[in-house]
């Protein structure tokens, strides 16, 4: 792990320094963690107190949120409009990502005849591609991962140990694959028959994944029953997500752990989309939509609009709901008393009227 000088930090990052331009930093720590020689940012002005009590050499934050601090000669800064962000990129700097493999195919992979590996591949132990398939300039192709026939993979791609791309699909350029992640696998799609038979519905289709998508651990996209589920150039699905057939998802969209898209749902772009959500089949939800975890839609959305809770509702609607539920325990009480009070009455004016 690289030491950095805060002021080269800071040039790198686009920030201001106060305090200290020499001060070295030897790596990234929470604010709770952190001690002298350590990078800590603050992004959500709730943790205020604890950037200011914290340990660290240096806290990356708003020039609003080091205005609004107590004590600031305390310990050197980093002024920067989106801390989260940067501090994002100070983690590369410190720990810089691999980005370079050797152009060697493994003697344990299984590769056809016929499979097409572009210049500078790289195939590690036990891989295995089959009949047809293509594999870019520069794709990394890591232990166990298994390219089914007239696979089509772009250049630049990287699909960590053990991730799959089944038969016939499409990655763009630049995808990353997590450990685990199954693309094309079949769509759930069955149909029960008068004689009590379930017939499976054969699934014809296959997946497109556009440049610059990411996939992450044990995820799931299934393969259209016909044409294609499509996730949009830029997406970032979590660990953990299913998508099933026949699912759009536009450019840009980030999808959270533990996320159901059920069928021939489309997703518009730039969504935001919190973690173990539910959305139901063939449903639109437009551009920019935002959930909040655990969300469950059951209706279509359009854009923009900020949705939680089950079923859905506007966020707003969800937090009133939300405290009013808090006080039922006490609404119960008062309901009932006041019935044992107008109990009480009814049962005296009943005695004064005899």
């Amino acid at each position: 792990m690289a030491a950095f000088r805060l002021a080269d930090l800071a040039r790198e990052l686009g920030a201001r320094v106060v305090g200290d331009p020499d001060l070295v930093l030897n790596g990234p720590a929470p604010l709770d963690r952190a001690g002298p020689g350590d990078l800590s940012f603050l992004a959500n002005p709730l943790y205020r107190n604890l950037a200011a009590s914290s340990l660290a050499g240096a806290v990356l934050l708003r020039p609003a949120d080091h205005a609004a601090l107590e004590n600031p000669e305390s310990r050197s800064w980093l002024l920067h409009d989106n801390p989260y962000e940067a501090f994002a990129r100070a983690l590369e700097l410190f720990f810089p990502p691999r980005t370079e493999w050797p152009a060697t195919i493994h003697p344990s992979a299984v590769i056809a005849e016929d499979a097409v590996l572009g210049e500078g591949c790289h195939v590690g132990p036990h891989v295995v591609i089959e009949a047809g398939a293509s594999i870019g300039r520069a794709s990394v192709l890591l232990a166990g991962c298994v390219i089914h026939e007239q696979v089509r993979i772009g250049d630049h791609c990287l699909l960590h140990a053990g991730s799959q791309v089944r038969e016939r699909c499409v990655l763009g350029d630049r995808v990353v694959l997590q450990n685990g992640a199954v693309i094309g696998s079949e769509g759930f799609g069955y149909a029960p028959g008068a004689d009590g038979v379930i017939r499976k519905i054969p699934q014809t289709g296959i997946v497109i994944l556009a440049d610059d998508v990411e996939i992450g651990a044990n995820a799931c996209v299934d393969r259209a029953t016909m044409g294609a589920t499509e996730i949009g150039a830029g997406c970032k699905i979590d660990n953990l997500v299913q998508v099933a057939h026949n699912v759009l998802i536009g450019a840009g969209t980030m999808v959270a752990a533990l996320t159901g898209i059920a069928g021939s749902a489309r997703l518009g772009a730039r969504c935001v989309i919190g973690g173990h959500s539910a959305i139901s089949g063939h449903l639109k939800i437009g551009d920019g939509v935002m959930l909040g975890g655990f969300s469950g839609i059951t209706a279509s959305a359009p854009d923009g609009v900020r949705l939680a809770g089950f079923p859905a509702v506007s966020h707003e609607s969800f937090l009133a709901q939300s405290a009013a539920l808090r006080k039922l325990p006490a609404l119960r009480k008062t309901i009932k008393d006041l019935e044992e009070r107008l109990a009480r009455l009814e049962a005296g004016s009943a005695g004064e009227d005899e």
